[in-house]
């Protein structure tokens, strides 16, 4: 039989996206006229869509609400291919994303759901496996039992682990102690320059991918326009932008599209340098279309 191909398993949310692109000035207290998308998302779900789309076997353990719109949220996630398994309770996640300046700025506006997601099962499947981590189980109920949960499971049957903050906002609301527990013994960290500012008082990308870099067997720290740094090995590597086919709409989800495609082309075997370049080129796909899956 041929052997399972590489797997990555995620912790994190799926959810509801609106996505708001309004057609002119936004005036607070008065009408404005947009365009709206109602998408699939949710942070870990984003890193998961893009994981496969780059080959690898992907499993989401997640939250969801028990209703329609968590059957439609499942329903969506399995036709990208990625294995669902979800603890029903409450309500899912929703985000509303507003999206100004043809792509430039976003803010969100989120309504999180619970942080307990579905457990991992008792026993690992054979074959090459990583965990993924949101951030974000550090500031949901449930959330950090569950991260210690899977810090357990995972050196019980030495699966290694990939996290993320997923948000300055999250640093800033669970403390860096919090973040330095999650981060303890993780095998790579994917983050974006104002992140890896925050947890290492670093200014410089370089600096704080160096920093990083002692703790962590692989580290990315994505730039925006300005492509990313790549630690490993010693190293630090500057990691080209990609080119942009046409003009930015959507920033939201660009890290998650790198941080998903990443991890995974590290599992298939991709060296860090490859695996990162191809990050690159998910993150300029992912902000030439609304939303934060692949549409393509």
């Amino acid at each position: 039989m041929p052997d399972s191909p590489p797997a990555l398993w995620v912790g994190g949310d799926l959810g509801l996206d609106v996505v708001v692109e309004p057609q002119g000035e936004v005036r607070w207290g008065d009408d404005a006229p947009a365009s709206v998308s109602l998408l699939p998302g949710g942070q870990g779900a984003n890193v998961a869509v893009w994981a496969r789309r780059a080959g690898a076997a992907v499993r989401l353990f997640t939250h969801l609400g028990d209703d329609a719109l968590a059957r439609h949220l499942a329903r969506a996630a399995r036709r990208a291919g990625v294995a669902v398994r979800a603890r029903h309770s409450g309500t899912s996640t929703r985000v509303v994303s507003l999206v100004e300046g043809q792509g430039a700025r976003r803010t969100l506006f989120a309504h999180l759901g619970d942080g307990a997601w579905a457990d991992l099962p008792a026993r690992r499947p054979g074959g090459r496996l990583a965990l993924y981590v949101s951030g974000y189980a550090l500031v949901r109920p449930g959330g950090r039992a569950w991260v210690e949960g899977a810090r357990v499971w995972a050196r019980r049957h030495a699966v290694p682990v990939a996290v993320t903050p997923s948000a300055v906002s999250v640093l800033e609301r669970a403390g860096l102690e919090a973040w330095a527990a999650l981060a303890q013994g993780a095998w790579a960290v994917v983050l974006n320059g104002a992140e890896a500012t925050a947890v290492t008082g670093a200014a410089d990308p370089a600096a704080a991918c160096r920093r990083l870099a002692r703790s962590h067997d692989i580290v990315l720290v994505t730039l925006g326009r300005a492509g990313a740094r790549l630690g490993t090995g010693g190293r630090v590597i500057p990691v080209p932008a990609a080119a942009l086919a046409t003009a930015p709409r959507d920033t939201t989800g660009a890290g998650d599209a790198a941080a998903g495609t990443f991890l995974a082309r590290l599992l298939l075997g991709d060296g860090p340098d490859e695996a990162a370049a191809a990050a690159m080129a998910a993150a300029a796909l992912a902000i030439s279309q609304p939303g934060a899956w692949p549409q393509a």
